[in-house]
């Protein structure tokens, strides 16, 4: 199996992060106008690979859910408990 190494050529340069969220903020403007619910998670999605930390195994295991907060409201977030173990 081939060896690999972490180099500064696979990350992505400031410049290249500011294109791809600023794009990804568009489009999600775009979708939301549109009703669209598609542009809206792939910006959210977007934003937590690249300002969260999260390796892509953890992305891909995060699960949606709501749950009722208080007695008003309800709230549809991920389950991250299950990626910090």
């Amino acid at each position: 199996m081939k060896e690999w190494i972490l180099t500064p050529d696979r990350f992505l340069s400031k410049e290249e992060l500011g294109k791809l969220l600023k794009r990804a903020d568009e489009l999600r403007s775009l979708g939301v106008a549109k009703s669209r619910k598609q542009p809206v998670r792939d910006w959210l999605v977007i934003r937590l690979a690249l300002l969260s930390g999260l390796r892509a195994s953890e992305l891909c295991g995060l699960a949606p859910r709501s749950e009722t907060v208080g007695t008003f409201s309800t709230v549809d977030h991920c389950d991250l408990r299950r990626c910090l173990r």
